[in-house]
C-alpha cells in the first residue's frame, strides 16, 4: 500500500500579521488531512534568559526592549530538536 505524501506548509510574518488565523482556517478546511500545527510562540526565551529580574519594572523593561520578531528571541536549538 502506497503511503500518502506529507506536506509542510510554512506561514511566516511579523507579530500580529494573522499567521495563526490562516493556520486555524487551514485546519478547519482540511480537517480530514490530519494536520499538525507547530507554533513558534512556545519557544520564546523566558525573561530570565536576559539576566536576573530585579523587580516588576525591570521585567517590563526587558519585555519592551526584546524584539520578538528576531530569531534570537527564540530557543532555536530546542525548536529544532522538537
Amino acid at each position: 500500500m502506497a503511503k500518502e505524501p506529507a506536506y509542510l506548509i510554512a506561514i511566516s510574518g511579523g507579530s500580529g500579521s494573522g499567521k495563526s488565523t490562516i493556520a486555524e482556517a487551514l485546519i478547519k478546511r482540511c480537517s480530514e488531512a490530519g494536520i499538525t500545527l507547530f507554533r513558534e510562540d512556545g519557544y520564546y526565551w523566558p525573561a530570565a534568559h536576559y539576566g536576573p529580574i530585579r523587580d516588576e519594572a525591570h521585567r517590563l523593561k526587558i519585555i519592551s526592549e526584546t524584539n520578538y520578531d528576531a530569531p534570537q528571541s527564540k530557543e532555536l536549538e530546542r525548536m529544532t530538536a522538537d
